[in-house]
């Protein structure tokens, strides 16, 4: 495999490497951070077939969390 030498900020190699994985190279981690996560409107229409007491048990856990992250926001 060919490799390419690149030159990149101290501070970017230092934040790289916090994203890097134990035994993981700078190579993987570069690709598992920029490999394509796909689209959000590839997501459209995945709920649409669930019924309407599943989807407020979806919203009622969302705003649970949401008041969770606000509680810890304010206690900091």
């Amino acid at each position: 495999m060919t490799s390419k030498t690149i030159s990149v900020k101290e501070e970017v190699y230092d934040m790289l490497e916090k994203e890097k994985l134990p035994k993981e190279s700078f190579s993987d981690t570069l690709t598992r951070l920029i490999k394509d996560k796909g689209k959000i409107s590839d997501l459209a229409g995945a709920w649409s077939d669930l019924d309407e007491k599943e989807l407020e048990s979806i919203e009622k856990g969302m705003k649970k969390v949401r008041g969770s992250a606000d509680e810890r926001v304010l206690r900091s």
